[in-house]
């Protein structure tokens, strides 16, 4: 019974000392920038993202099923992004691959958006 306990204490200190090591290896990055394209079928995205130094740079995010699409505090559908959205998105590199945690879609800006039009007179 002791040997038996003492395996499980061993595995327990291992996993535990494994766990910090495997989150390391998925560093989280984020890039902001406009939504150029949306396939639905190959479930990607593709952003025309401002890199340092303001250069730009068009970047091809892949989602998962546990990739999330938010607006605000509401969780959207891969259908509800367009091209011209102003997304955020925050993403794990998997070989060349870039996978999509979770996109976030910003607000139009009222300079760009929804402001009346004055007639001529």
């Amino acid at each position: 019974m002791r040997k038996l306990m003492s395996v499980f204490v061993v595995a327990a200190f291992v996993a535990a000392a494994a766990a910090p090591a495997a989150m390391a290896a998925a560093k989280v990055h984020r890039i902001s920038g406009k939504v150029t394209q949306v396939d639905a079928t190959k479930k990607e995205v593709e952003v025309n993202a401002e890199l340092k130094g303001g250069k730009w740079k068009k970047v091809t995010f892949s989602l998962t099923d546990a990739s999330k699409i938010m607006a605000g505090k509401k969780e959207q559908q891969l259908s509800d992004l367009k091209a011209g959205d102003h997304v955020t998105v925050a993403y794990t590199v998997n070989g060349k691959v870039h996978e999509a945690q979770e996109i976030t879609v910003h607000p139009a800006t009222a300079s760009s958006h929804g402001k009346k039009k004055m007639k001529k007179s």
